[in-house]
């Protein structure tokens, strides 16, 4: 596991609370939040988010050129380019392991003309299977810009980004359970409900002092002569514990 820097752990952190804190069903905050995070950390000049379909298409849902919003996209890739790499190895891409190669071999991002000189593409995995599930992709105009420790981010930021989207589909599922029946749902807490612990917390509280004050009485019954009447009062209390 890598050892992030200070620095690292104040922008991961606040990726992080970005990440959780978006309303369900509402992706784009959380891949904003990705970009963001990557963006303090070095220079992104593109960046998408794709998720894989079938067996040869990747949907991009979410992508940057250029600091503007490049639109949604579907694209269906072949067996040798990146998509087809990434799939299979469950690897990170860097641009330095082969110059570009695989990157080039994809379709272009955006339309700014400019060169890709770095990048970084990381897959986003299902935590049971371990297959790839889609991919963070981050791009640079500056060559060697994404060091070792902005490479391990991105991992992590694909990690979190898969945790945040499987929390909404078991949210999904629980909340189909409840469907039909709501008040099935124990988490739902009506008015009644919440006040009965606090009142069988008082009514126990109230049959303790009760028999204190039963016990203090048995002790003078013979004086009284109401013994018998204390006596069953005594044991009415003590058997209600």
């Amino acid at each position: 596991m890598a050892e992030f820097s200070e620095r690292v752990v104040k922008v991961l952190r606040r990726a992080d609370q970005r990440i959780r804190s978006a309303p369900r069903d509402e992706r784009t905050d959380r891949f904003v939040a990705c970009r963001a995070a990557m963006a303090s950390l070095a220079r992104v000049d593109a960046f998408y988010v794709g998720f894989y379909r079938g067996d040869s298409t990747l949907v991009i849902p979410y992508s940057e050129d250029a600091g503007r919003f490049a639109g949604v996209d579907v694209q269906h890739f072949g067996r040798g380019g990146l998509s087809a790499w990434l799939r299979a190895s469950r690897r990170t891409y860097r641009f330095a392991t082969d110059g570009g190669r695989l990157l080039r071999k994809g379709v272009p991002l955006g339309d700014s003309g400019q060169p890709t000189q770095d990048a970084i593409v990381v897959p986003m995995l299902d935590p049971a299977t371990g297959d790839a599930l889609g991919m963070l992709a981050f791009q640079s105009w500056t060559a060697d810009d994404f060091d070792d420790e902005a490479v391990a981010a991105a991992q992590w930021l694909a990690r979190a980004l898969v945790s945040s989207l499987a929390k909404d589909e078991d949210d999904v599922e629980a909340l189909d359970l409840y469907v039909l029946y709501p008040d099935l749902d124990s988490a739902r807490i009506t008015e009644a409900d919440s006040y009965l612990p606090q009142l069988a917390l008082r009514l126990d509280e109230l049959r303790l002092v009760l028999l204190e004050a039963l016990e203090s009485f048995d002790e003078a019954e013979s004086d009284t002569g109401t013994g018998s009447l204390v006596s069953n009062a005594y044991h009415v209390c003590a058997a209600a514990g």
